[in-house]
């Protein structure tokens, strides 16, 4: 905080410098640009009277101006727009990423199964798995139900 409690004029002086540099890291290009050339007409002795109050109350000022011009808006740095150019790609890369890994596990987990690699298969039971005797006798029937012989089911191997 700066404050005025004696009547020395010079008193804070060492803080100007502080000051525009902080102004000058403004995203608000018509602003940034009042600040540099009053910094730039501070640093060739051209406002040797120049309070850091002074500075603090033309930036008020400038602001209120530019707000009420409508010229109060932020602009995005090249290396800001950069960043998120890059953000998004590795988002996508990630995402792209991920679905791979999913339908990689998926296949793997598929595969694991039908190849009775998992403990937690269906167990069939021996007239399901063993095939009939005669081409022509391709059906069975079971506690009441029909079951068709499949030469495809179980990877070829039959059910």
């Amino acid at each position: 905080m700066i404050s005025s409690a004696t009547d020395t004029t010079q008193m804070h002086n060492d803080l100007l410098t502080y000051i525009f540099t902080t102004l000058t890291t403004s995203t608000i290009a018509p602003f940034k640009e009042e600040v540099q050339k009053w910094y730039v007409s501070y640093l060739e002795a051209q406002d040797a009277t120049l309070t850091p109050e002074d500075l603090i109350l033309w930036a008020e000022n400038k602001m209120h101006v530019l707000q009420h011009a409508g010229l109060w808006h932020t602009t995005e740095l090249p290396a800001f727009m950069a960043l998120k150019l890059d953000l998004a790609q590795q988002k996508e890369g990630h995402e792209q990423l991920v679905k791979s890994l999913v339908a990689h596990l998926t296949r793997f987990n598929n595969r694991a199964r039908h190849q009775g690699n998992d403990n937690n298969t269906y167990q069939y039971p021996n007239w399901m798995i063993t095939a009939p005797i005669s081409l022509s006798k391709q059906t069975k029937l079971m506690n009441g139900k029909i079951y068709v012989w499949c030469t495809k089911c179980r990877q070829g191997m039959g059910l």
